[in-house]
């Protein structure tokens, strides 16, 4: 059986091993929708390692004026078709339940008594499940007296499920990239100042043991004789050469600095490219009208909360939908400034970074040009040497 599923999944119900790459299969993986007249229910699975399943399942039923949510967890096992769960939470107890896994079918049976059940539920999403639901409040609403309570109830839904979305986890993602960015490129220019100077002291340096080398020559050619002249002629031919060694180590160092700022260009400057695309991202995603229209739902589902409009069952999930939701807001808020920074200091960067560059291949034309005088003045230092 060969399935390929993506669901939506409430922060709430993720299991860690949804969070780490590569402890999540994709066999049983999916979202499955069940719609009755009265009552809608959704089941939210992941099939983990070992063929292990965890997931949510959320049934709401409409019971006169209002509509009455459960959250139920999951977790069990499958094996080819079949599944065993337990179903349950630590208020309601826990249940057994066992059945099949089709193409694009859940068929689950459980329970005993008044609480046994036997459902099929179609493969579907958190979209799909949404609109189901919202039929329920519909109802509830023609059915209720008030009919602004039960409008304030499936606003209030709405709000919530908004509050829940991917972009709240890429928000902080978002975040924890651009912050340490933003210092980064706040001290490049220094760092670029100061290696700067460096590879210029460095070029001074080459071009200097390259003179020391050939004064040696020089003198080494102004001795003549046998015995200690030649003694003295091969010290001054050694001489030079030690300095083609200092010149040639230094060098390396230069080398080992280089390839130091290539490792950098692999591994930051990707990430620069990233978080320019986040920032795109956040200002398409997160105007401040988005915001303030976050912010508005925020206010009317706190509203319909203290005002009683929402059931008591919801009510500590509703508390942790608007903390959620104020959490989203309060990091958009944050990310705005910090991109702002991060796109006004871009283009210095791309300058200054070009610059970096092409300091390592002027240094590299002044060390080759200094390395073919040092090389012939150490041919003609051991020549002379007689």
């Amino acid at each position: 059986m060969t399935k390929k599923r993506t669901s939506w999944w409430p922060l709430w119900v993720l299991p860690i091993a949804t969070l780490v790459p590569g402890l999540a299969f994709a066999g049983a993986t999916a979202t499955y929708v069940h719609i009755s007249p009265g009552e809608a229910d959704m089941i939210q699975i992941v099939e983990t390692g070992g063929h292990h399943l965890v997931g949510h399942m959320e049934v709401d039923k409409l019971a006169g004026q209002i509509v009455r949510t459960t959250n139920l967890t999951i977790s069990g096992a499958v094996s080819g078709n079949t599944v065993i769960m337990t179903i349950g939470s630590s208020i309601l107890g826990s249940i057994s339940a066992s059945g099949t896994i089709g193409d694009d079918t859940m068929h689950i049976v459980g329970g005993s008594g008044a609480s046994s059940f036997d459902i099929t539920l179609n493969e579907g999403s958190l979209a799909t499940f949404q609109q189901d639901a919202e039929v329920l409040y519909q109802k509830a609403a023609i059915n209720s007296a008030n009919a602004e309570a039960a409008k304030h109830r499936s606003d209030a839904r709405k709000a919530a499920f908004a509050t829940f979305s991917s972009d709240e986890s890429k928000m902080k993602s978002h975040f924890a990239i651009l912050v340490p960015l933003d210092a980064m490129m706040t001290n490049y220019p220094k760092l670029l100042a100061t290696r700067t100077q460096e590879l210029h002291a460095i070029d001074g340096r080459y071009r200097l043991m390259t003179q020391e080398m050939a004064n040696g020559l020089a003198r080494e050619r102004g001795i003549f004789g046998t015995g200690q002249a030649s003694v003295a002629r091969a010290q001054l031919s050694n001489a030079v050469n030690d300095a083609h060694i200092q010149a040639h180590d230094l060098h390396v160092s230069v080398i080992d600095h280089m390839t130091g700022m290539k490792e950098w260009d692999r591994t930051t400057l990707p990430e620069i490219g990233n978080a320019d695309t986040y920032c795109k991202h956040i200002r398409t995603i997160a105007t401040p009208v988005a915001i303030a229209k976050l912010d508005t739902k925020i206010k009317g589902f706190q509203q319909a909360l203290d005002m009683n409009r929402i059931p008591a069952n919801q009510d500590a999930e509703a508390k942790r939908e608007i903390v959620m939701a104020r959490t989203l807001v309060g990091t958009v808020q944050k990310l705005l400034p910090s991109c702002t920074k991060f796109e006004s200091a871009l283009p210095a960067l791309e300058r200054d970074v070009k610059i970096d560059v092409q300091l390592y291949v002027t240094e590299e034309e002044v060390w080759r040009t200094e390395d073919a005088k040092q090389h012939r003045i150490l041919a003609e230092a051991q020549a002379a040497v007689g």
